[in-house]
């Protein structure tokens, strides 16, 4: 699933407030926008927040990296993955 955040582009600091989340960050500012999310790693886009939702037989906190590689700069997560590679990105 993909959906564009069409108003109002939020801040990956109050994405984070929102989700009362711990933000670790790789070199990208809690000041940058967000443009939308997806839940599909393979629908990764630029400036977009990647959720990780584990299923019965997918767990996408095993895509976050490749999430990360299409553009994405903010995962939402239950833990943080290992980010080797990934030099700008963000995780709630």
């Amino acid at each position: 699933m993909r959906a564009v955040f069409a108003n109002r582009k939020p801040t990956i600091k109050e994405i984070c407030s929102m989700c009362a989340g711990r933000l670790n960050i790789l070199g990208v500012s809690e000041d940058e926008t967000v443009s939308g999310m997806c839940t599909d790693s393979r629908e990764a886009e630029p400036d977009t927040l990647f959720v990780a939702i584990k299923g019965e037989r997918v767990d996408g906190h095993d895509y976050i990296l490749s999430a990360a590689k299409r553009g994405c700069c903010l995962a939402l997560a239950e833990r943080v993955p290992d980010m080797c590679g990934a030099d700008k990105y963000a995780i709630i």
